[in-house]
């Protein structure tokens, strides 16, 4: 069994088929980026258009209020957590479309416990991690993504209806295999 939060490629569905495996997706479960901030900067949502700008590798934006009209005259504050990394990958590939777009100058903090306290430390930070349900009172405040169709938060319920786009996808693993019948053994 494995779990992925993407569509099998074409060369993994030929090896499976070459090893007689046949995969089937079934839902398991969703995985969910948050996007976060320091309490004191005044950025409730931005847009996926916003997003891409601001973390594309080659980004030149030094100040938020370069995004758009009403955000805040702030110097940017990035603050991520290290490839390889599910919640790494699942932003690179949504909002910027490459493997490895990020900026150079964001910080990649690798322990989810200093995570938290780093952003919350960090005047004018802006984050992403993994959303987790059960922590949420305790987390830094989630900065809304409008993918196109208004502002939506992720929660339990956007994430599981697809409203929360495109920063989650289902986590879905291949039903058991069709193995090729075992030798006896003698």
């Amino acid at each position: 069994m494995a779990l992925s939060n993407r569509q099998m490629s074409d060369a993994e569905r030929e090896v499976c088929e070459e090893n007689g495996i046949r995969p089937v997706g079934s839902l398991v479960a969703h995985q969910a980026v948050a996007v976060r901030r320091h309490q004191g900067l005044d950025v409730r949502c931005l847009t996926t258009r916003q997003l891409r700008r601001l973390w594309r590798a080659d980004s030149d934006v030094q100040r938020y209020s370069e995004l758009g009209a009403g955000l805040p005259d702030r110097p940017v504050r990035l603050i991520t957590p290290p490839p390889p990394s599910a919640a790494f990958e699942l932003f690179a590939r949504k909002i910027t479309g490459a493997k490895r777009p990020l900026r150079e100058d964001a910080r990649r903090v690798a322990d989810r416990l200093d995570f938290e306290g780093i952003v919350r430390a960090t005047p004018g930070a802006l984050a992403f991690a993994p959303f987790d349900i059960g922590r949420e009172e305790q987390r830094p405040p989630v900065v809304a993504v409008d993918a196109g169709g208004g502002c939506v938060s992720p929660s339990a319920q956007t994430v599981r209806s697809g409203a929360y786009e495109p920063l989650s996808a289902p986590l879905v693993p291949p039903e058991p295999a069709a193995f090729p019948e075992a030798e006896p053994r003698s």
